[in-house]
């Protein structure tokens, strides 16, 4: 066999492909909460003959092109919004984020959906772990100056030095 069958596509004369629109959405429904034999023998009882083979590739590419369909105008908005020059970085990252964690959801996808939030989550912890690598820097660096300010006291051009040094860090470290 040359072809997977996750590969495998529609014929492209499938008598599946030349029903109506709201025909093939009615089988794609009847499907999602019945079998494959199950629908094979709803659309036999209905006049239309197919096979479970040719049923299963068929619901598969309408599946497909059904998400493809739902992602594009997402991903129209997303691209219309990241253009607009007043976005940040953040702004286009959350809405990645968002679009992933919507995509994960609607494909029911647990593994997606646990990635999204686990990067999330990472991207937090980086924030929080900054701040507060920030904040330690900040407050060793006012420590160091405060002693240097208490060797300095009686010496005039050194206490000037240092109140421009304290600015400077304070400055940095705001």
């Amino acid at each position: 066999m040359t072809m997977a069958k996750a590969d495998k596509k529609p014929r492209g004369d499938s008598p599946l492909n030349r029903l109506g629109p709201d025909r093939q959405q009615a089988i794609a429904d009847f499907a999602d909460t019945h079998t494959l034999d199950e629908t094979v023998k709803w659309l036999r009882d209905d006049g239309f003959s197919t096979s479970r083979t040719a049923l299963s590739d068929w619901l598969s590419a309408w599946r497909l092109g059904a998400q493809l369909r739902r992602n594009e105008s997402t991903v129209e908005t997303v691209l219309r919004e990241i253009k607009n020059p007043d976005w940040t970085p953040d702004q286009v990252q959350r809405a990645g984020q968002a679009f992933f964690s919507a995509l994960a959801l609607d494909q029911q996808d647990p593994k997606g959906w646990f990635l999204t939030q686990q990067l999330a989550l990472k991207k937090e912890q980086l924030a929080f772990d900054q701040a507060r690598f920030k904040e330690g820097l900040r407050t060793k660096l006012q420590a160091g100056l405060d002693a240097v300010a208490e060797a300095f006291k009686d010496n005039v051009p050194a206490m000037e030095l240092y109140r421009q040094a304290r600015a400077m860090v304070n400055k940095e470290t705001a």
